[in-house]
């Protein structure tokens, strides 16, 4: 075995919205080991079974996949993947079109990881693309398959498949190939012409990774893009690219806060530091984004937009990229609240006739109605531990404080007086909750208990004081006030001192969310793995044509049963938001359910 180092080092712009977020220097391409080794393909357990967007076996092209967990491929943060029937995929983007015409250099739908990228068909009688996450954190992995592919579309039997694996914590993308029983054969005086390696988001020299070949020790270009090759990868071939550990330095403060800006004409996304220096306009769209809310790591950014029509929840990455739609309906989706763990959302919705309180996983699935009463139901807040959401209610007549368990169950009063209570948010350990209130004439901040008692009144001034929002640590709570005539952004201490006004602009500026950081206040390198990274196969001396060795705890997903025998053709899936409809052409026949959601409006009056 044999290992390269890309030694080109390409030239990159380092953004400032970057650096902002990192105390990491950026990652080029160039940054990625490549490692050539023999392993074991190890066809998928338990796996979903895709079927294409398009109805297409040919061009076709799959919704968008839930990786698992956050996974950073060419320092961005991904959690979703598309793929395509030409063998290739893309991060957090549909794979549109299927794109047959393999260009590593310039391809659309980017960034994109191509295990063999040509003219490719599923197999209509065995062959399948389906996905799995499997492991436990921090050592998850998530495997994109494709079994039985025909190489060229034209072809009459399946030849080869192929595994793209994506690692969590060393962040190292895997290709792992095995040859099936069909010959391979390019008819109609068609070349098998594929490309095989990586490609970043921009375009051009430097943001690729070509191997020259598919053979046992391949070398790897960022500057020359190999786009003929026509031999099979052997029989266990395994390519795996690992990112260099980034060099970090520690920095005071990490943390952000996220903001909400009318100052150009319409509402904008905003971050800034926590003292109000460097705030960077996120979005930047003709569209009104609204209700910001930072991830727990903050590494995504959740927030409403009406870009598309009327308000959805959409996510981006912390620098703003990677703008993803969550919910699509004709109903209100709004003030979306990310979980701990940052695997789950929950948002207000009247999609039921009225503001009710929705939670969905992290990629737009699974949308609950948990409170599904009569009352408005707004403003929910996840608990620190993940076990509760607190909301706003006006169930029993007036604005009040409930929580409730994550599964709606043991709705519970907190607060209980003649006034409106809104706009909940817990501390870092969940003893208090911040909290909006009208009693004293006027919007002030309070805190409480966790259990409801102790309600005491943080500020006092003339013009309204409200969207609290603890910061990681608890010690301080970011907050819009009016005081000076115009909607701000302000900071105060938790118990209510040291009020000072953050953003200064003509624009009224909203909803804060204080963003949390990762790792204290330094950066922790990514693990540098082995020369043949642990979640790698244990190689065999010698190939057999399906060998089924035990894994070990951190070989690929632990599965021994094909699912190539399963017929894409004949599956029901439910898997993305898209378009309810029935299949008519004959090319899949099965039926496509689509899961649709829609938007919202502010946080509270």
């Amino acid at each position: 075995m044999k290992i390269y180092r890309i030694a080109y080092l390409s030239i990159i712009t380092t953004f400032l919205l970057l650096a902002a977020f990192s105390p990491v220097r950026a990652q080029s391409m160039s940054d990625y080991t490549f490692t050539p080794s023999s392993g074991t393909f190890l066809s998928l357990n338990g796996a979903t079974v895709q079927r294409t967007v398009n109805d297409n076996l040919d061009e076709g092209y799959y919704p968008l996949a839930p990786i698992g967990f956050n996974f950073k491929y060419n320092d961005v943060v991904y959690t979703t993947v598309s793929a395509s029937t030409n063998g290739w995929m893309s991060f957090g983007n549909l794979a549109a079109t299927g794109i047959l015409e393999n260009t590593l250099t310039s391809g659309l739908s980017r960034p994109i990881a191509a295990p063999l990228w040509d003219d490719l068909a599923v197999n209509r009688t065995n062959g399948s693309v389906s996905y799995l996450t499997s492991g436990t954190a921090p050592n998850r992995r998530f495997t994109m398959q494709w079994i039985n592919m025909k190489w060229k579309s034209s072809a009459s039997t399946g030849v080869i498949s192929f595994q793209v694996i994506l690692y969590e914590t060393t962040n190292a993308v895997q290709f792992v190939y095995r040859q099936e029983t069909g010959a391979l054969s390019c008819p109609n005086a068609e070349n098998c012409s594929a490309s095989i390696g990586l490609a970043a988001t921009l375009t051009g020299s430097g943001n690729f990774l070509s191997l020259s070949d598919s053979g046992t020790n391949p070398t790897v270009s960022t500057t020359t893009e190999t786009t003929d090759i026509g031999t099979r990868p052997a029989e266990g071939q395994t390519y795996t690219f690992t990112p260099s550990a980034p060099t970090c330095s520690p920095t005071p403060n990490l943390e952000k806060i996220a903001f909400v800006s009318l100052r150009d004409g319409n509402g904008e996304i905003y971050v800034m530091n926590t003292d109000g220096t460097n705030q960077i306009n996120l979005t930047n769209n003709s569209a009104d984004d609204s209700d910001s809310s930072f991830s727990a790591d903050g590494s995504r950014i959740a927030f409403r937009s009406n870009r598309d029509g009327n308000f959805e929840i959409y996510v981006m990455n912390a620098d703003g990229t990677n703008q993803i739609r969550l919910t699509n309906n004709s109903a209100d989706d709004s003030v979306p609240s990310f979980s701990p763990d940052g695997n789950r959302i929950a948002f207000r919705s009247n999609r039921d006739g009225n503001q009710e309180i929705y939670v969905m996983n992290a990629d737009g699935t699974s949308q609950t109605n948990l409170t599904n009463n009569s009352g408005f139901d707004n403003s929910p807040s996840f608990s620190a531990d993940g076990s509760r959401i607190a909301f706003a209610s006006t169930r029993d007549g007036n604005g009040e404080i409930y929580v409730m368990n994550v599964n709606g169950t043991n709705q519970t009063r907190l607060t209980n007086n003649s006034d409106s209570d809104s706009a909940p948010s817990f501390n870092a350990d969940d003893s208090r909750i911040a909290f909006v209130s009208t009693r004293d004439s006027d919007n002030e901040i309070y805190v409480m208990n966790a259990n409801g008692t102790n309600q005491t009144r943080l500020t006092n001034i003339l013009g309204r004081d409200v969207e609290p929002s603890f910061s990681p640590d608890g010690n301080r709570i970011a907050f819009r006030s009016e005081r000076d005539g115009i909607a701000q952004i302000y900071a105060m201490n938790a118990d209510g001192t040291n009020q000072t006004r953050l953003s200064n602009f003509s624009g009224n500026d909203l909803y804060p969310s204080w963003g949390r950081q990762t790792n204290g206040t330094s950066c922790t390198p990514t693990p540098t793995p082995t020369p043949t990274p642990t979640p790698t196969p244990t190689p065999t001396p010698t190939m057999t044509p399906t060998p089924s060795p035990t894994p070990t705890p951190n070989t690929p997903p632990n599965a021994v049963n094909d699912v190539s025998s399963v017929n894409e053709d004949t599956t029901l899936n439910i898997n993305a938001p898209g378009v309810l409809g029935n299949d008519t052409d004959g090319e899949n026949n099965a039926l496509t359910a689509v899961v649709q959601t829609s938007p919202a409006r502010g946080k509270h009056d």
